[in-house]
């Protein structure tokens, strides 16, 4: 798998398909977009991320999302469609604990007689408090072709492609342990990573104006990561998921207007990644795993032009 992401790095590095998509939409007629939906979630958003054996944290954040999306648009009177969805989220800012490497009483100070390497083996991890916020974009883009379409039920398979733009901001750290490095008030991480892959589109007419859709695609990613202590330009690649099933109802007496209720889920996990860590003001190869994941209910309305 790390052989193939490293191949799409060279395709991401001049991401020609999300290119060629959103110029494909984009040149659209104004008279081809019928439909757009604007929702408010609310759910969670959970950070699973360690470098070690500097740190390691598992958290969960409540978080608010606004989207602003298309969810099937057919292209003219063929079976091609396309879809979309420009998605924020923010959480509030929270105290959690991250578990920082952090010397055993028994140490010497300094290292004597050992090398950085072989201190770090023995390192414990310790609660440090501190302050946390996440905060980004996810954008989805897709082009598909309908396999099935009759007058209860519609199926497509196309692809998938799009940008992820989550920011990670940690701050207020307490200090109360002796640590491997002097940490910086902040640790802030900030991804970028471009999208690629396989997606599906579904829908079941329940009543003439209700509506069940299901969206979901399977991606492999690839992109970089900044943070302000690790270092900017640490390659990743990994994979993202996603599921959106969904409910539109159109009342009858507000003619265009439909109103949307639904559930989604978000996975974006990364490859371990070697890197170089700042411990005891030299630097050692370290190991970076990380997954995000976010779940949210929504509800918003949809106007058909």
């Amino acid at each position: 798998m790390a052989n193939k992401h490293m191949k799409l790095s060279t395709l991401y590095s001049n991401p020609q398909l999300f290119k060629i998509l959103l110029g494909i939409i984009s040149s659209l007629p104004l008279s081809t977009l019928t439909a757009l939906e604007l929702n408010f979630g609310t759910g969670e958003f959970a950070i699973n991320q360690s470098i070690k054996p500097l740190f390691s944290h598992q958290i969960t954040l409540p978080i608010n999302t606004l989207s602003l999306s298309e969810t099937h648009q057919r292209i003219g009177r063929g079976k091609l469609y396309y879809s979309f969805n420009l998605e924020y989220f923010d959480s509030d800012t929270l105290n959690k604990v991250t578990d920082f490497a952090s010397k055993p009483l028994t140490s010497p100070i300094p290292f004597v007689g050992d090398s950085i390497s072989d201190r770090v083996a023995d390192y414990t991890q310790l609660p440090v408090p501190a302050d946390y916020r996440m905060h980004g974009i996810n954008f989805d883009l897709g082009l598909g072709y309908e396999l099935l379409k009759d007058s209860k039920k519609q199926f497509g398979l196309g692809v998938n492609t799009g940008l992820s733009l989550p920011f990670m901001e940690v701050h207020n750290m307490k200090n109360t342990v002796n640590l491997l490095i002097e940490l910086a008030d902040r640790f802030d991480t900030e991804i970028k990573t471009y999208k690629l892959g396989a997606a599906a589109f579904g829908l079941y007419q329940l009543k003439p104006n209700l509506s069940l859709t299901l969206k979901t695609s399977f991606n492999l990613q690839t992109g970089q990561m900044e943070n302000n202590i690790i270092g900017s330009g640490i390659e990743l690649s990994g994979t993202y998921f996603t599921l959106t099933s969904q409910l539109h109802y159109q009342p009858k007496q507000l003619k265009g207007f439909a109103v949307n209720a639904g559930y989604t889920i978000n996975q974006w996990d990364y490859d371990g990644t070697t890197i170089s860590t700042p411990i005891g003001g030299r630097k050692i190869p370290s190991v970076m795993d990380t997954s995000y994941s976010s779940d949210n209910l929504f509800l918003g309305l949809g106007y058909h032009f």
